[in-house]
C-alpha cells in the first residue's frame, strides 16, 4: 500500500489499497480507521499518515469489530424470542 515507499501510508494509499482488495468502506470509515490508529498509539504528530505499527493496530481493531458483528448476528439468529437469551425448546 505504501506506493511511494515513504514508510507511512497516506489516506489515499490506504483507500486505494482497500479498494484493490474489494473493500467497500466509505471514505469516512477509512478516515475514522486512520484516526483510530493514531489515537491507539498516541500519535501526536498529526501527519495525516499512519506508520506500519499504526496500520497493524488499525487492522486488528477492524478485524475485531467485524468478528463482533458476526457474533452478534449469530446470537440474534438463535435468540428466536428476542429475550436476550438462547433457549432450547
Amino acid at each position: 500500500m505504501d506506493t511511494d515507499n515513504s514508510g507511512a501510508i497516506t489516506f489515499d494509499e490506504l483507500k486505494h489499497g482497500f479498494r484493490r482488495y474489494g473493500s467497500m468502506m466509505k471514505d469516512t470509515e477509512i478516515r475514522d480507521l486512520m484516526d483510530a490508529a493514531s489515537t491507539l498509539l498516541a500519535d501526536g504528530d498529526s501527519s495525516g499518515t499512519i506508520d506500519y505499527g499504526e496500520f497493524i493496530a488499525a487492522i486488528i481493531h477492524l478485524n475485531k469489530f467485524e468478528c463482533e458483528e458476526h457474533l452478534i448476528a449469530a446470537f440474534q439468529y438463535f435468540d428466536k424470542d428476542k429475550s436476550g437469551y438462547i433457549t432450547v425448546h
